[in-house]
């Protein structure tokens, strides 16, 4: 005779989207992302203006004065392109971050609920290919994560700092 084997779905992805705390954070990286690029897009513009000027000098300086000017312009142009790739580095470490941390309170709710049930396997929905309904324990999942962690703070210490002119230079 076959023994009881409780077995439940779990859409851990449907979960980790449509959480309050992943919205919240997708909505805090977008505000971060957004003010980034507003940045970006006055430092780019300076940098056209500069550029602009620099080409309406170079028939007047001499060709030393134009290849120093025109190195300096490089190099600035160059510290622009790290400052934004180690932005973009940042936001994406502050997502993950923030994603873990969702992940883990996923996975303690799925291990508490678990025992309390005795559950004896938890799969992944992705793996199954069909189910009755009373098996999937998404939802359960989803209200309790709501209730316990509504929000995460995306880290904007060290992990996330605006571009100034102080730090561009």
């Amino acid at each position: 005779m076959p023994t009881a084997f409780p077995v439940v779905i779990l859409d851990q992805e449907h979960v980790l989207y449509e959480c309050k705390a992943a919205q919240e954070t997708r909505a805090q990286i977008e505000s971060q992302r957004l003010a980034f690029q507003t940045e970006i897009d006055k430092h780019e513009k300076e940098l056209r203006q500069e550029e602009e000027i620099l080409k309406q000098l170079e028939a007047s300086l001499s060709e030393k004065e134009f290849l120093k000017r025109r190195n300096a312009f490089d190099h600035r142009v160059a510290d622009i392109h790290k400052k934004v790739a180690l932005r973009r580095s940042q936001l994406e470490r502050a997502f993950n971050k923030a994603r873990e941390e969702i992940m883990n309170k996923i996975n303690e709710i799925v291990a508490r609920l678990s025992n309390e049930k005795k559950y004896a396997l938890v799969m992944q929905k992705g793996a199954v290919i069909y189910s009755r309904k009373p098996l999937d324990i998404t939802q359960d999942v989803l209200r309790e994560l709501d209730n316990l962690l509504p929000t995460v703070i995306v880290e904007s210490g060290n992990e996330i700092r605006t571009m100034t002119e102080e730090n561009l230079k």
